[in-house]
């Protein structure tokens, strides 16, 4: 069939029908529609993605930055606006170096980012508009576009100014602490729990007079070997360091002897945490040698105190001369605890010899074995000779090694004699002979042991010229009570010397008892004795630590009850010497208070010696009018309305008028 043109020979494509064509139309439009709404879709999902992001960034607490590669800020967070003090608009857009306060450095680990990839913990300072400074450490790393191109860095910047104030704050702490420990005046050395030492201060480096090698080393085994060597037990030292560590929660303390004589206090301690973790041991050495001299040489003095009390009474107990030297000298031994005692007369023979006429102690031997002359020659240059020629007190601390001793070293050999004193006994002029005293000690006679000890000489000197004059026997009595005065007033000297803040203290409350006790019509026996009691109510407190008679704060109770202690102490001191007044007495009961109060006894009422109601008044009012390492001086004033105040609860109320009738109504003062 050919066309309406003709062509029969050119093929035709059908002819769709409507109802084809209208369904092809429908399908495309649909199609259409779906591909509109994938994209709005598409839209939405990214602005969703865009605010999440968005919010994502701003919920982060720290700064944070995009960043392009040429250093412009594209896009920061609230966080970042805060620090820098910059408005986001004026932030994006800049150089983020500029908001740092070492840009090179900014620079270059931006540099260390492109080229790792990231970067941690980088340290920088923002600077804020205002000029503060915030110290921070950048975290970073590149970000890639969809081409997986690098796009630029994204910054967050961590503030570390709190965690620079801690490490500030403990490094302060830490040397404080360092400075504590090294200027400490104990040796102090740090164990961890394994046993290895963690530090130790140059005291005890200097204490221990441990070598530079083993010093400047941390091991544990070599410091410990070289101190065992240094003490006078090791293997006693060494089993009882061993003891404290199988013991973590043992806390020890003890004294440990040097093989040169030192003597330490250690104190050794476990270190744990909070939560109980232990963390090794701490232990503490002190020097306490001269505090033990100190206490070795009180318990002398008490000791030759005692002897010379004992001594006054044997002057006026003996009815001959040989019993008072016999006596004397078993005083000396068996009270002052001198291992032998022998008293010579000087005779003016030919070969000025020296004549033995009592002795006493284990030795006795020796007395008769050494031959003595007071005569200028070599056997006549020993204390004993030389004290008889010159009259003066001659002492050998050190028998051993003394060139006066050489003579007779080889006769004492075995004796055990390690230090003498030898006492002339001075009769005006005249030289009556020696009392010769030997100890089992070296170093063994202190100055003021010695000064006793001339006294005592004095008054035996004294007792003997008195019998040979039997009317100097009342003159004796009358001397031994002298010597009694001063020797309490000796004591009280000492107790002031090592106390300046009671520097007075003891002298003014003993003037101020004996007025009291005038006032109100004690007897002048009883008034003296109470004047001597007071004069050293206080001696106990030589056994009272330093450091708490001179704290310039308040005591714990605790240190408290050790202050508490020094009237015990006192009494102690006091007990052991004869006095014809109850002066023990009257300082032990001087804190008491009437309505059983006080201590240490808690007497109640009369049961308190009235001299000691009165010591406690006087020396309450002069302890307020005084200065006080914890407080000024309070007034007299003051100090009456407190005695007022307790009056018949606390204090007797006679003493009480009579002490305020004093200042008040005639015009008593204590000097200052």
């Amino acid at each position: 069939m050919s066309s309406i043109f003709g062509d029969d020979h050119v093929p035709r494509e059908p002819v769709a029908t409507l109802a084809e064509r209208t369904a092809e139309l429908e399908a495309r439009n649909v199609r259409l529609v779906v591909e509109i709404t994938d994209h709005e879709r598409t839209e939405e999902r990214l602005r969703n993605a865009s605010l999440f992001a968005r919010n994502l960034i701003e919920a982060n607490l720290d700064p944070l930055a995009a960043i392009g590669r040429d250093g412009k800020i594209l896009e920061v967070n609230e966080a970042a606006v805060r620090v820098t003090g910059v408005a986001r608009e004026a932030l994006i857009g800049s150089e983020y170096a500029e908001y740092v306060t070492e840009p090179d450095k900014a620079r270059a680990g931006m540099e260390e980012v492109y080229a790792k990839g990231f970067v941690t913990d980088f340290a920088l300072s923002i600077r804020h508009s205002s000029g503060k400074v915030t110290d921070v450490l950048f975290n970073a790393s590149v970000f890639r576009d969809a081409r997986e191109d690098v796009g630029g860095v994204l910054a967050v910047a961590h503030d570390i100014t709190m965690q620079r104030r801690m490490e500030r704050a403990l490094a302060f702490d830490a040397g404080v602490l360092s400075t504590i420990q090294q200027a400490s005046p104990d040796g102090i050395l740090l164990v961890d729990g394994r046993g290895q030492i963690v530090s130790r201060n140059r005291r005890f480096v200097e204490m221990w007079a441990i070598p530079p090698d083993i010093a400047a080393g941390k091991s544990d085994a070599s410091v410990l070997a070289f101190i065992a060597e240094q003490v006078a037990d090791p293997p006693s030292f060494v089993a009882r360091v061993a003891e404290l560590y199988a013991n973590a929660d043992a806390t020890s303390r003890d004294e440990v002897t040097l093989a040169d004589g030192r003597v330490l206090d250690r104190i050794t301690t476990p270190v744990r945490l909070d939560d109980g973790t232990y963390l090794g041991r701490v232990w503490f050495f002190r020097d306490i040698s001269e505090s033990k001299r100190a206490q070795s040489a009180l318990r002398r003095l008490n000791r030759t105190l005692a002897t010379l009390s004992a001594a006054n009474a044997a002057l006026v107990r003996a009815t001959s001369e040989t019993e008072l030297l016999e006596e004397m000298c078993r005083v000396c031994v068996e009270i002052g605890g001198y291992r032998l005692a022998w008293v010579g007369f000087a005779e003016h023979d030919d070969s000025k010899s020296v004549r033995p006429v009592a002795r006493a102690g284990e030795p006795v031997d020796y007395v008769e074995l050494a031959t003595i002359t007071w005569a200028d020659s070599q056997r006549g240059r020993g204390p004993a000779e030389t004290a008889i020629r010159t009259g003066e007190v001659q002492v050998a601390q050190d028998i051993e090694t003394d060139p006066a001793m050489g003579p007779w070293r080889e006769a004492l050999h075995g004796y055990r004699l390690e230090a003498s004193a030898a006492l002339p006994l001075l009769n005006g002029s005249d030289v009556l002979g020696i009392l010769v005293l030997y100890s089992g000690e070296r170093d063994a006679f202190g100055s003021d042991e010695i000064s006793l000890l001339k006294e005592m000489a004095a008054n035996l000197a004294f007792g003997i010229a008195a019998r040979r004059d039997r009317a100097g026997r009342e003159a004796a009595s009358r001397a031994m009570q002298e010597n009694l005065k001063s020797t309490v007033q000796a004591i009280a000297t000492a107790v002031e010397m090592r106390d300046p803040y009671t520097a007075g203290h003891q002298r003014r409350v003993a003037m101020l008892a004996g007025a009291i006790a005038h006032e109100i019509g004690l007897t002048d026996r009883q008034t003296e004795g109470l004047v001597l009691a007071a004069t050293v109510h206080d001696v106990g407190k030589i056994n009272v630590p330093s450091e708490l008679l001179n704290k310039p704060g308040r005591l714990t109770p605790l240190e408290y009850q050790v202050v508490q202690t020094h009237v015990q102490s006192g009494y102690d001191i006091i007990k052991g010497v004869s006095f014809p007044w109850p002066l023990a007495q009257i300082v032990l009961q001087h804190h008491e208070r009437l309505d059983g109060s006080g201590y240490p006894n808690r007497l109640v009422g009369d049961a308190i010696l009235l001299e000691s109601r009165i010591l406690a008044v006087a020396d309450v009012v002069d302890s307020m009018m005084s200065h006080r390492p914890y407080r000024p001086a309070l007034g007299f004033e003051a100090a009456l309305d407190e005695i007022e105040s307790g009056k018949g609860r606390l204090y007797d109320p006679a003493v009480v008028e009579a002490c305020t009738a004093l200042f008040r109504q005639k015009g008593f003062e204590l000097p200052r």
